[in-house]
């Protein structure tokens, strides 16, 4: 047996019942994004950032130069010391029309990567449908952290790591949980279970407060960025901690590719990055098993 996932447990179960996203709508908010990527990248592109295409979007640019037909959302990756400097120039260069969201601005948002989001819009997702945080459109940016040397010293963080951030999850989920969500996975009884055990835990460590677990984790995220590791890794991902940890030479130099109507840059070996997250990328997943971004309600601005 394969081993379990949440998210398609979550898609398998969502596939076919819940509110889908018209063609219209999904032509109007792929615009959206695509001016938030545009916009992030101008900033990035000044001030010498490296910005590259992650997951769906890498994969949709390489198989579709462009969005994946069945998935509507944007994934970037960013060296850890650039997604920071990314954040300290956020204020002046990006907030007159976007909303940022990590530990440090928003604490409550529980994500594993940044998410930037366009202002007076709604993007409500089942999964954070409780959490008391800003929910408009967004793109994520996931930071490449560096894993530390040793494997000895890789099994403490990582072990430290993954409490904090089951903690942070748990505790999200039994402090402000999705009623829908857990209506939803009902119909999946393994699912179902899952969550409601995270809740219980969350109970049990929600003596400490969400902001304090998750600004804990973020802190342990970035720990090594300035250490002589030479191993980096999106530690967030749900594949587990150090899964598909690769050196420099395969992000950098970055290479342009196509996106729809523009260009994003992608790592150097965009292959190998595809085939270890993917397998064969080139095949085509069944309808059941095309990950799709469910939706409680959304808004476009001035509507």
């Amino acid at each position: 047996m394969g081993k379990f996932r949440m998210s398609q447990a979550y898609n398998e179960v969502a596939y076919g019942q819940l509110r889908t996203i018209t063609e219209e709508e999904s032509a109007r908010l792929r615009r959206v994004m695509l001016e938030i990527a545009l916009d992030v990248n101008t900033v990035c592109e000044k001030h010498q950032l490296k910005l590259m295409m992650a997951y769906g979007t890498l994969l949709g640019s390489v198989r579709h130069q462009g969005f994946i037909p069945w998935d509507d959302d944007m994934d970037f990756m960013m060296f850890r010391n650039d997604y920071e400097k990314l954040i300290e120039l956020f204020d002046s260069e990006l907030s007159e029309k976007y909303v940022l969201q990590v530990p440090a601005t928003e604490p409550k948002a529980s994500f594993t990567r940044m998410k930037i989001r366009k202002k007076n819009t709604v993007f409500l997702e089942y999964e954070t449908e409780g959490l008391p945080i800003q929910k408009g459109i967004f793109i994520d940016i996931a930071p490449l952290d560096t894993l530390p040397k040793g494997k000895l010293r890789r099994l403490v963080h990582c072990s430290v790591f993954v409490f904090c951030r089951q903690a942070t999850l748990a505790t999200a989920f039994y402090r402000y949980p999705s009623v829908a969500l857990m209506k939803i996975l009902k119909d999946n009884p393994k699912a179902y279970g899952i969550m409601k055990i995270r809740q219980w835990i969350g109970r049990l460590l929600s003596f400490k407060s969400l902001e304090y677990w998750n600004c804990k984790t973020d802190a342990l995220a970035k720990k090594y960025s300035n250490s002589d590791g030479e191993l980096y890794s999106d530690i967030f991902k749900s594949t587990g901690y150090g899964a598909e940890a690769l050196t420099c030479d395969n992000f950098l130099p970055m290479v342009a590719l196509p996106f729809e109507n523009v260009s994003f840059f992608a790592p150097a070996n965009y292959h190998k990055i595809l085939c270890a997250h993917y397998g064969d990328y080139w095949v085509l997943p069944e309808g059941n098993k095309q990950l799709r971004h469910w939706t409680l309600e959304l808004e476009f601005d001035g509507e």
